[in-house]
Formats: structure tokens, C-alpha cells, sequence
């Protein structure tokens, strides 16, 4: 393909993308415009359709990790470039989210915890702090885990509810997998929380489970009774 061709087929799906959006746009076509801009002066199409055949999704190309990424000959560039890409999602989803009212409600703290497990694949802990009007002064995430547990650190919970001088709190962490459905240990990890913010005078509002298909508040499923 000669540069002049290979510039016209750029701007053509540029011009697709613009005038309809991805949504009309095949999945190679989407991840060939996307490497665009790592891959300057070279022709994407057959990198795409490569890459696609690899992986089987743009998602998993995504959350590949970074050694695979290498190992198939991705050049550092786009490595950098495809792993900003949820990055930028949880930014984006995040200062939407803050945009909401200050006031917690369970709509509105689902929407701004639920930006914050983005193209997330490894457990993560989220805590969400109010003050005695219900304004949220924190939320953030906490603690780290694997993909299949995720220790949660009440003792960092109580510093940060002193020092941010909360009345209320929510904690929530994702299900990678999936599930909605909390574990024995979430329960009783949340039986301890709820003692230990009494210990400071902060009531724990809900414990939510996040994951792909939705959310599940302890508090609603009647799970640990009235919090």
C-alpha cells in the first residue's frame, strides 16, 4: 500500500468513526484505528486482525499482562497506550460521577464506586466516607488483592474515617468473576467493619458488591439485618 493510499484509508476511518461512532464499525476496524497513534507508519489493518486472532476481543488484548504483551512483539508504545485505555475509562466514568449530587444515595454511590473497577482484573476495595449531612468527603480505593480474595484493611478504614472526620461510611469491593453474590468471608469481613467503625462513632452505611452485571448491597438483601 503506498503512502498516499495508506493515508487515504486512514482518514477514511477516521471519518467513519467521527460521522457514526464505533458502534457501526467492526471490531479489527476499531482496534486498527486505535493503533493509529502508536503505530504511526506502518499499516494497521493486518497488525489488527493479528492481534484479534491472538486474543479474541479487544478486552483481552487490554488486560493482557504486560510480559504476554511483550513476548508477541508489542512495541512499548503501544503497550503504554493500550493500558491507559481503562485507566482513562475510570477517569472519564469517575468525574462524570462527580458531577452527581454530593447527597449519598444508593444510585449515586454505586455510580461513582462502579467507575472505580474499570477494566479492573484483580480485587479491589473501595471505601466511601460521609459526613453527618450525607455529603461524601472520600472515596477511594484502599486495599488490593488477587482475583479472588481482597484483604480488607479496617485498621486503614478507622485512620481515614478520623481523619476525615466521618459519620457515615460504605464499602464496596468487585467480583472479578462476575458473581454478585457475597462470599462467608464478606460477610464477616463486614460483621468486623461494622463493629470496628463504632468503635470511632462512623455507622457503616452498606456494603456493595460490584461486578460486570450489576451490584449487590448487603443492606438491601437483608443479608446482615439492619446496618
Amino acid at each position: 500500500m503506498s503512502e498516499n493510499c495508506h493515508a487515504g484509508h486512514r482518514d477514511r476511518l477516521k471519518k467513519k468513526f467521527l460521522k457514526n461512532g464505533a458502534e457501526v464499525m467492526e471490531k479489527h476496524e476499531i482496534l486498527e484505528l486505535m493503533l493509529f497513534y502508536s503505530i504511526p507508519r506502518r499499516d494497521t489493518n493486518p497488525i489488527a486482525h493479528e492481534l484479534l486472532n491472538k486474543f479474541g476481543s479487544i478486552s483481552s488484548l487490554i488486560d493482557a499482562p504486560t510480559e504476554i504483551l511483550r513476548q508477541e512483539g508489542i512495541s512499548e508504545n503501544t503497550i503504554v497506550y493500550l493500558k491507559m485505555i481503562p485507566e482513562l475509562c475510570r477517569l472519564y466514568m469517575g468525574e462524570r460521577a462527580e458531577k452527581s449530587a454530593e447527597l449519598f444515595d444508593l444510585a449515586s454511590a454505586v455510580k461513582i464506586i462502579s467507575a472505580k473497577f474499570i477494566g479492573r482484573t484483580e480485587e479491589a476495595v473501595v471505601l466511601m466516607l460521609l459526613n453527618s449531612a450525607r455529603v461524601r468527603l472520600f472515596c477511594e480505593i484502599v486495599s488490593y488483592g488477587t482475583v479472588s480474595s481482597c484483604e480488607m484493611y479496617s485498621r486503614k478504614m478507622m485512620e481515614l474515617a478520623i481523619s476525615n472526620k466521618a459519620t457515615y461510611a460504605v464499602v464496596a469491593h468487585n467480583h472479578p468473576s462476575g458473581s454478585l453474590m457475597p462470599s462467608k468471608d464478606d460477610i464477616v469481613a463486614t460483621n468486623k467493619l461494622i463493629k470496628s467503625f463504632a468503635m470511632v462513632g462512623v455507622q457503616l452505611e452498606d456494603h456493595l458488591i460490584i461486578s460486570d452485571k450489576g451490584y449487590f448491597s448487603l443492606k438491601e438483601s437483608g443479608f446482615l439485618g439492619s446496618f
